[in-house]
């Protein structure tokens, strides 16, 4: 990973560490909903409104389940092997977390943590058509792991902001990138910085294990 030189809103950032969805299934999905709504004259209104966002360069709102499942189906990477350097050793380590130290360790298995992003860089009049769930659930991530008969979901957000620590979360877990976080110039704060991301996972998920 080279060192970034991030965009005022972060989004450099977010696409560094978190990685991106296949802009191709992403498009695909948005053109599927205008054509499913095209095809029902009940819902000329949402119609209307899905195409006034997307001429402003926005996506449609979706609710949190269907942009769940949106994100899942548009990943461009198997979700146990993320592309992104980050991405991938947040995922491993809190897949050694809960081998070694959670209440199911003897559970869990590869396949049984995964990693999704939910970010986009499918660019449309020369700005970036976020993801519903990024862009109206302020979600730039999430993780799912396996335990017994059911998934626990841990969602998380990426930013460069220190500020945004005041704010009131809307995710499980918040990331603040320091702008100097370089696997290859500073390996070992790289990898000390991913083991605190990673124990902060794991805390909120022993947390919903738990519930």
């Amino acid at each position: 990973m080279h060192k970034n030189h991030y965009g005022e809103n972060g989004k450099v950032a977010e696409s560094d560490f978190f990685g991106n969805i296949d802009k191709g299934k992403h498009w695909e999905k948005l053109n599927q909903k205008v054509g499913q709504l095209k095809s029902n004259p009940e819902k000329r209104k949402e119609l209307q409104a899905v195409v006034e966002k997307l001429r402003n360069v926005l996506p449609p709102y979706d609710s949190r389940r269907s942009s769940f499942a949106m994100i899942e189906e548009c990943q461009a990477f198997p979700p146990n092997e993320p592309d992104k350097e980050y991405a991938r050793e947040l995922r491993g380590k809190v897949l050694a977390l809960l081998q070694e130290q959670s209440e199911v360790a003897d559970e869990i298995q590869d396949t049984d943590v995964l990693f999704f992003t939910a970010c986009s860089d499918l660019v449309v009049q020369n700005k970036t058509l976020d993801t519903s769930l990024d862009r109206w659930h302020g979600i730039d991530a999430f993780m799912k792991v396996r335990v017994g008969d059911r998934w626990v979901l841990i969602t998380m957000d990426g930013s460069i902001d220190p500020n945004k620590m005041e704010k009131k979360p809307k995710t499980d877990v918040v990331t603040i990138w320091p702008e100097d976080l370089d696997s290859r110039e500073n390996p070992e704060t790289f990898n000390s910085f991913v083991e605190m991301e990673a124990q902060k996972v794991f805390d909120s998920l022993q947390s919903k294990i738990r519930e």
